[in-house]
């Protein structure tokens, strides 16, 4: 009698499909942790229609990526590009928020949303915040004058090569196409930039 459940594992073939996307896409293939689940039906913009359907996929935590597919074809989400995410027990859903354009420095909102439905997530949601954390070099609140509204200044490091970028993400409320407060971010991450450096 086995006492405990064992690992969650990608078939070969799902191991197959997945290198031939990371070799694509230039993205190193080492598994961390594997779950599986359904991806969550998204709207169209049509009431009562689905634009993106629920189907049976396989989550791999990579070294530098999120990965989540099947033998048809794999999403890939860089680490550095998860604006928040984390496992959601009371869906039971890996909630993955990616980064908008960025203009200047300055996120947009607006990026994509994944919805991963998960009975058990096994070590992803533990690797995934564990490498999100791992991105972040600097992160502060800065509040806009005579505002309550607020940006977060934060400076992320891509996992793949030191690049680091310099990033104002708007919290709720800010106008970010006021001319000025795109200039009280930029020049509040150019101050940060020498404080930090």
């Amino acid at each position: 009698m086995r006492l405990f459940a064992s690992r969650p594992r990608l078939t070969a073939r799902q191991r197959e499909s997945l290198v031939s996307a990371c070799t694509e896409a230039s993205v190193d293939p080492h598994v961390l942790a594997v779950a599986h689940g359904t991806t969550v039906a998204r709207p169209s913009a049509t009431p009562g229609m689905l634009s993106e359907g629920v189907r049976q996929v396989s989550v791999a935590a990579l070294r530098t990526h999120l990965a989540y597919g099947d033998d048809d074809g794999w999403t890939m989400v860089a680490w550095h590009e998860i604006d928040r995410g984390g496992w959601n027990p009371e869906t039971r859903r890996l909630e993955v928020d990616q980064r908008g354009t960025v203009t200047d420095g300055i996120v947009r909102p607006g990026g994509r949303r994944h919805r991963i439905h998960m009975d058990h997530p096994a070590r992803v949601a533990e690797v995934m915040s564990e490498r999100v954390t791992a991105t972040i070099l600097f992160s502060r609140q800065v509040q806009l004058p005579d505002s309550n509204a607020m940006f977060t200044v934060v400076a992320r490091r891509n996992l793949v090569d030191p690049t680091v970028s310099w990033l104002a993400v708007p919290g709720r409320g800010v106008k970010i196409d006021d001319e000025d407060v795109r200039a009280f971010a930029t020049a509040s991450m150019r101050r940060l930039q020498r404080e930090f450096a």
